[in-house]
């Protein structure tokens, strides 16, 4: 055909003069959008369930599963369960609490907004960050705060230990201070706040303990595709120091598919086991698919350590316009870079 002759010549000229290897030709827009990862199960106490976008049915979740937007999170009785969300959020649930991930349209507001159906939550959220959290009787707004979250029979009952909570509907809003609660129900603003009574404050939340965090760090966070780098993941006790007595496994895995770990470059795996040294575990990534990548690491009794990614494209485009008798017509050709 006139079309592929065209387009024959046009190629040859193409690999005459630049030395590259054609990888593929797109020829539609792909409109898929693939969840993104909001937040990583930290802690299970008992039983809890995870439910994942567009599925009818819902599996046992496992420290170190991520959780993607759209997914939903509940406990059974007697359990509890902790997530560290990937703005810094840290979520306590108490048993028979349900919730799910909202879908935002921004990346930066990824698992900043939930919706809670039921139950009781502790929240921490680190400061400047934002986090919402959706009932049927109110909104609770949060920026850098510590507060507890309680959803029964169509009431709510916040109490606020740190920061400032907002907390409003369509009959009006309240700011709760530190050492404070309020309450709202039915077609009712809230609740004027009152001061917290010591016998009120949660004692739930201290049995899923988070004596330690874990911080990862990589000297750049924009890597090349299949480049191996150098990646250090470190247990801090509460004071933000390296806890140098810590000596039990971490676990190491990622959202994306194509990340792979070692420890010595040469055995690699999607998910990495190590028993740290002095409170550290030293290692190496690789990833193949460019885009977004989201590491997490996961230890016994310590909030999760999660950093973002960005794997480069490692491509260049190049477009071919051709004449046919419908008119002219543009080709997307994508190049491996040398």
């Amino acid at each position: 055909m006139a079309i592929q002759s065209a387009f024959g010549k046009l190629k040859s000229n193409i690999f005459a003069v630049v030395p590259v290897t054609i990888l593929m030709c797109l020829f539609s827009l792909n409109n898929a959008i693939a969840a993104q990862m909001a937040a990583v199960v930290t802690t299970v106490k008992g039983s809890a369930q995870i439910q994942a976008v567009g599925k009818s049915s819902a599996r046992a979740a496992s420290v170190g599963d991520f959780l993607y937007e759209g997914d939903t999170v509940r406990t059974l009785k007697n359990s509890q369960a902790a997530i560290t969300f990937t703005i810094g959020a840290v979520v306590k649930l108490n048993q028979n609490t349900e919730f799910s991930i909202d879908v935002t349209q921004s990346a930066e507001d990824i698992g900043s907004k939930i919706k809670m159906k039921i139950g009781k939550l502790w929240s921490k959220v680190r400061p400047k960050s934002k986090f919402e959290i959706n009932t049927p009787v109110a909104i609770v707004a949060v920026r850098g705060t510590e507060f507890e979250t309680g959803l029964n029979f169509g009431r709510l009952d916040l109490s606020v230990f740190s920061g400032i909570v907002n907390v409003k509907n369509r009959f009006g809003e309240v700011d709760v201070e530190p050492g404070k609660k309020t309450t709202v129900s039915g077609e009712n603003p809230p609740a004027p706040p009152t001061e917290l009574k010591e016998q009120e404050n949660p004692v739930w939340q201290e049995e899923i303990e988070t004596k330690n965090s874990i911080k990862i760090n990589m000297a750049n966070t924009d890597i090349e595709p299949l480049a191996q780098n150098e990646m250090a993941v470190s247990v801090l006790d509460s004071n933000g120091n390296i806890n140098t007595q810590y000596t039990g496994q971490i676990t190491i895995g990622s959202d994306n598919s194509s990340a792979v770990f070692s420890q010595d470059g040469v055995k690699w795996d999607s998910q990495l086991k190590r028993n740290a040294f002095n409170g550290r575990v030293v290692l190496k990534i690789r990833c193949g698919v460019p885009g977004a990548v989201t590491v997490s690491a996961v230890a016994d009794k310590a909030v999760s350590g999660i950093i973002k990614l960005n794997v480069k494209s490692g491509m260049k485009n190049l477009k071919l316009k051709v004449d046919t008798k419908a008119g002219p017509k543009e080709i997307n050709i994508k190049f491996k870079k040398k």
